[in-house]
């Protein structure tokens, strides 16, 4: 999924304003340290109306100081825009284009690495008949690593919905809009490796009414992993 497929905050907020023209956001913040980095928690809270008591609620954080041009100096605005971007999508505000927003996936890949791009640096170079130097970790991924992939997402109950925010959010880069067919090796290993060791079950909840703009609105969902 590309970076203009995921929805401006902005966007929803416009939504959420037409739904419930009474409606309002608020947020709230504290700090916690991680890995010895001092981090900004921000809490936020999309109410339909004055008596909403059980309002959309959505977390973010950003690193103190920020990481990039972005966000450094402006920590707690990035980090409530996009908790209020995930509260609203907690109403069901757009999230035809997924959970995350376009905001939310600027700040996480500003600070994320491209871990696929590492690992293809790791990866030997090759000479083309011509006599071009390639990398190896550029080239599609094989047969074998797709089918683990695809084996993988159907264990962990998730799918490219879910996958492509993984990616964008977690590893650094995004997933091919043409499919899982069009990763590299390099892709491919290191969303495979991500996967493998995550402890965290990616679950996929849906409306009860069907929206005509979600491409997975048809898609089954694989069945529950047996445990």
């Amino acid at each position: 999924m590309a970076r203009d497929d995921y929805i401006e905050v902005s966007e929803r907020i416009r939504m959420f304003k037409e739904a419930y023209p009474d409606g309002s956001l608020d947020s709230e913040w504290h700090y916690v340290d991680r890995d010895g980095e001092q981090w900004l928690v921000v809490k936020g809270y999309a109410y339909r109306n004055q008596d909403d008591h059980r309002p959309g609620v959505g977390h973010a954080w950003e690193p103190i100081p920020g990481r990039t041009p972005y966000t450094k100096g402006s920590e707690l605005m990035v980090g409530e825009t996009s908790a209020w971007g995930r509260a609203l999508a907690a109403l069901g505000i757009a999230v035809h284009k997924g959970i995350a927003s376009a905001q939310e996936i600027r700040s996480a890949q500003a600070r994320t690495p491209d871990l696929a791009q590492q690992r293809a640096d790791a990866m030997p170079a090759y000479k083309t008949p011509s006599g071009a130097t390639k990398q190896e970790g550029h080239q599609h991924a094989t047969a074998k690593q797709i089918g683990l992939l695809r084996g993988t997402m159907t264990k962990q109950h998730i799918n490219e919905a879910l996958l492509s925010d993984f990616c964008s959010e977690r590893l650094g880069f995004e997933l091919p809009v043409e499919g899982l067919d069009k990763l590299t090796k390099a892709q491919a290993s290191v969303i495979i490796d991500a996967l493998l060791k995550t402890t965290e079950t990616m679950t996929v909840t849906r409306s009860t009414v069907k929206d005509p703009d979600d491409p997975w609105a048809d898609v089954p969902l694989p069945p529950e992993p047996t445990r």
